[in-house]
């Protein structure tokens, strides 16, 4: 996540940029892989959280619930959020 507002997935060995996916209106703050791999989480400046699927490179779903900028996104060891 960063300031352009994207959520960008690389590959560590050869740093080749694999994923770039957008939705965010605001800074992103965080990401959080899930345990399984499929998911990660993201957080930003525009009160949202969310959902990213890693196997098709698109938005999954979007947390509205928080009214100030959201700066901290986890999984439990289980996978829930």
């Amino acid at each position: 996540g960063a300031y352009d507002k994207t959520v960008r997935i690389w590959d560590v060995v050869t740093g080749e940029q694999l994923l770039v996916m957008s939705g965010h209106t605001g800074v992103i703050y965080q990401l959080a892989l899930s345990p399984d791999g499929s998911s990660i989480l993201s957080c930003s400046s525009d009160c949202t959280v969310k959902v990213w699927d890693l196997d098709r490179g698109e938005e999954k779903e979007t947390l509205r619930m928080h009214t100030q900028a959201v700066t901290c996104v986890c999984y439990d060891p289980t996978g829930k959020w």
